[in-house]
């Protein structure tokens, strides 16, 4: 099957807006000169909120970058820019089950500007995807 895009973005928000506690971010080793290929495991029992945020410098004769996080079956965050888009910075936020982890891998020239990660108050998603069934056509 395809690989699934992670649309937990308004889960986040929402599990975010709710939390009485403070929470507690730390930084994730993604090195603004790895040129986008990070790489990290939720080694805790209880599900971890992730920001990333990050800005594409195409170089000279780049025409075209691209930037995906996955776990190799789900995608947590993916983003094309071309030419005109050079300079310009995203950003990407996503719930990492407990006992998940994901790689980044970007073409063109990529840089982090920050990467980090915070832990849940416990687990609220399954580590297992299931795809969502469609009708008709493609996406």
């Amino acid at each position: 099957p395809p690989p699934m895009i992670a649309t937990r973005a308004p889960m986040l928000a929402l599990v975010l807006a709710v939390s009485a506690q403070a929470m507690e971010w730390a930084s994730i080793d993604c090195p603004s000169g790895s040129n986008g290929n990070c790489n990290y495991k939720n080694t805790g029992s209880a599900d971890e909120a992730v920001s990333l945020f990050f800005q594409v410098e195409l170089a000279s004769g780049e025409t075209e970058g691209s930037f995906t996080c996955s776990d190799g079956q789900m995608t947590y965050c993916s983003r094309k820019w071309v030419a005109a888009d050079s300079y310009s910075a995203g950003d990407c936020y996503f719930i990492l089950p407990a006992g998940s982890e994901f790689q980044c891998q970007s073409q063109g020239t990529f840089h982090f500007i920050g990467a980090h990660t915070a832990p849940l108050a416990g687990s609220i998603l399954s580590t297992e995807g299931k795809p969502v069934p469609r009708s008709g056509g493609s996406c």
